[in-house]
């Protein structure tokens, strides 16, 4: 069973690097209690994001990415960007399947009312520049289908908001990859996306895969990239 898992993977390591190796970490929820010092509802120590950002970089990442979770956070994830030395911190700009309700609970002007909020904000963005640094925005999202975590938002409600937003990136012709989000919806997400890939010419990746091999390689087949973490391989 394990042999079938990991066939076609390398059978050994790679040669040590000759340079020293530099990350990019492209999954930073800025918004998350964490960075604010709470763990389980108890505030252990004061805010200290910046000095977060400065150990990473001392450890080797010399660019961070901040996720997209809804258009609530876009403002304060580009204040830290630009706030960053230039080239070192980006965005994503998107509603998170975590956040699917809120469009419908729209009360200026509705769900409309929040796409087009979120289209304005995504246009502004990209043609924001400051001393000919370009946007701080790498990608689409992150939105998607999370089915393991339906206390957040329906599933009607997801996929409403992941069809919108891909209407959405079509309408606007964006020129961005996309920045995706796969859990415990695999079926559903590809019969989704699949008629937009002719719209989507930088495709986009799908992180924190949690998945079967075996669907991680049709996501490739697609043109994703995909990402992993520890919880891709806990229970595989």
């Amino acid at each position: 069973m394990t042999s079938d898992l990991l066939a076609g993977f390398p059978a050994n390591a790679p040669p040590k690097p000759k340079t020293k190796l530099r990350f990019a970490d492209v999954a930073v929820t800025a918004t998350a209690k964490d960075f604010a010092g709470f763990y389980r509802g108890k505030q252990y120590h004061q805010p200290d994001f910046d000095a977060v950002f400065d150990r990473a970089s001392a450890a080797g990442i010399d660019k961070v990415m901040l996720t997209g979770m809804s258009l609530s956070d876009a403002a304060k994830n580009l204040s830290i960007a630009r706030s960053r030395p230039a080239g070192t911190c980006f965005v994503t700009i998107g509603i998170h399947p975590y956040h699917a309700a809120e469009p419908d609970a729209e009360e200026d002007g509705g769900e409309e009312g929040h796409f087009k909020k979120l289209a304005e904000v995504v246009r502004e963005t990209l043609s924001s520049t400051s001393e000919g640094n370009p946007s701080p925005l790498a990608a689409f999202g992150e939105l998607g289908l999370d089915y393991d975590r339906l206390n957040h938002a329906s599933k009607e409600a997801q996929i409403r908001t992941f069809k919108r937003q891909l209407d959405l990136f079509v309408e606007e012709k964006l020129d961005l990859p996309l920045f995706l989000h796969c859990r415990a919806a695999y079926d559903d997400f590809v019969e989704i996306i699949k008629p937009y890939l002719p719209n989507l010419p930088r495709r986009g990746l799908v992180h924190s895969f949690v998945g079967a091999s075996a669907q991680m390689r049709t996501l490739v087949e697609l043109g994703f990239d995909v990402s992993v973490n520890g919880f891709s391989f806990q229970d595989r």
